[in-house]
């Protein structure tokens, strides 16, 4: 007989909270309607997201700091990329720093979701862009803001699905730019 006294396994990545995430979140990342199979994709591109806006974002680092830290991150989305499509490793970046973790914690997703890195990178530069530019002048350079701030997330989400066809990215965009 079971004794009540024992531990219960660890909930799976992702399943009750964002790991490395230490600050409230106003709405459910890991909704339990998600099909569990990609959830942990969900939560490694939020993860990613999240730290990337937090660079941006959070703590009292300088500009130029924050901007070189969002720059590390495409390089080593690069480098992702490049392990995910099998390349073998340079003898150059073998001595490289490791990969942060909620870079590595995409690879796999990407790789077995066939999802664009490309998102990740339009991303990144909104988050660099948020640094710098307060207001916008228009609705065209607040569309244009959107479409590597808002517009990339729902793009991963259609990729994830496989469903990203034409009308559908068309559709989300309006979605998330409008939101």
């Amino acid at each position: 007989m079971k004794s009540s006294a024992q531990p219960s396994p660890a909930p799976p990545y992702g399943a009750a909270t964002v790991p490395g995430v230490d600050h409230y979140e106003n709405f459910p990342v890991g909704s339990m309607l998600l099909p569990r199979v990609l959830r942990p994709a969900v939560f490694a591109i939020y993860h990613f997201a999240r730290h990337a806006d937090d660079i941006a974002d959070e703590g009292d680092a300088p500009l130029e700091a924050r901007v070189r830290a969002l720059r590390d991150l495409h390089d080593q989305l690069d480098h992702a990329e490049e392990i995910a499509a099998g390349k073998p490793v340079a003898a150059a970046d073998a001595t490289a720093r490791p990969l942060d973790a909620v870079v590595s914690r995409l690879i796999e997703p990407v790789r077995q979701h066939h999802l664009g890195w490309i998102h990740c990178h339009a991303l990144l530069d909104a988050f660099e862009q948020d640094l710098t530019v307060s207001r916008y002048p228009d609705r065209a350079a607040v569309d244009h803001y959107c479409a590597r701030s808002a517009n990339p997330v729902g793009r991963l989400m259609l990729e994830l699905f496989a469903v990203a066809t034409p009308a559908n990215l068309q559709a989300s965009d309006a979605i998330c730019s409008a939101l």
